[in-house]
């Protein structure tokens, strides 16, 4: 277990660059003492961002590059544009490197490519797909869950296919997508609940009973504004890699950053390569069987 965690940030990723990266990643050192942080990007943008910020600076190693990815560049435009010099690559070359033990970027996802599974005795876990029927769906997914469904897993139970009214239930602890899928889902659930905090303000502000009913019950809609707050699960961890690569959503703000960077040192704590690992890992036992829902969902 490493006395640091070093996190390597694309400080020129996502929407707004070093102006939410560096803050961000200022609030996640307030709740994580043992952070160092190396920052790719153009020096120009993020050393004054830091002087303001001396626990984060004496925390922080600056890596300059001025070639960052363009959220809208394809990754056959990157490649041919000096990916190998840009604030993504830089950072993520820094893991490959042993030189940091997980890297952040909010930039093109595309460019850059879970869940740990984290206190829960074998999770439940669901592909997502148009439909719970084992034929239904694309060709990849049909396979993964033919593959899921023959093996015997020790650490965790399949539960066959999963519909996108499912992520919201709560069916499965895990929903395990490919990237489109996953990117439609997420957005739209992002969308949903911003709609319905707009109808909510709208209605809350449309009479004087209304206003004193808001007054009344405060305290439960701020509950629920935080439980709906997309910015708390900021941060999609690609699988499949030897290493950590935590992808932020491209138009977040300081605090959803901070989310992704704190995700990014608890994959590190609790080893989560390691235990990727051991919870594939196929179990010798005939009597541990796979929870085969014969395409249903529970």
């Amino acid at each position: 277990m490493p006395q640091k965690v070093r996190i390597a940030l694309d400080a020129m990723g996502g929407d707004h660059g070093a102006a939410v990266v560096v803050p961000g990643a200022e609030l996640s050192l307030t709740r994580h003492s043992d952070i160092e942080f190396l920052l790719f990007g153009d020096r120009a943008a993020i050393e004054p961002l830091l002087a303001t910020r001396p626990a984060l600076k004496a925390a922080s190693r600056l890596i300059h590059t001025d070639v960052a990815i363009k959220m809208d560049d394809k990754p056959s435009q990157a490649l041919r544009k000096g990916r190998w010099k840009s604030s993504m690559w830089l950072a993520i070359d820094a893991v490959k490197k042993h030189e940091a033990d997980v890297i952040i970027s909010a930039g093109n996802t595309g460019s850059a490519m879970a869940s740990a599974l984290l206190g829960i005795e074998r999770p439940t876990v669901g592909l997502l797909n148009i439909g719970v029927e084992e034929a239904k769906g694309l060709e990849p997914v049909r396979d993964a869950g033919k593959i899921l469904r023959e093996g015997r897993w020790s650490n965790f139970r399949y539960a066959g296919f999963v519909e996108g009214d499912d992520i919201g239930k709560g069916t499965v602890d895990v929903v395990v997508t490919e990237g489109f899928a996953g990117n439609i889902a997420l957005k739209a659930a992002e969308g949903t609940a911003r709609q319905l905090a707009h109808y909510l303000n709208q209605e809350l502000s449309r009479s004087l009973i209304s206003k004193l009913g808001y007054l009344l019950a405060r305290r439960a809609f701020r509950a629920l504004s935080s439980k709906m707050d997309p910015r708390k699960a900021n941060g999609g961890i690609f699988l499949g890699l030897n290493g950590i690569v935590i992808k932020s959503h491209g138009g977040t703000d300081a605090e959803g950053f901070a989310y992704a960077v704190d995700q990014g040192y608890d994959m590190v704590r609790h080893e989560l390569l390691a235990k990727i690992g051991e919870t594939l890992a196929p179990s010798p036992d005939p009597e541990v069987a796979p929870r085969l829902a014969g395409g249903a969902a529970s």
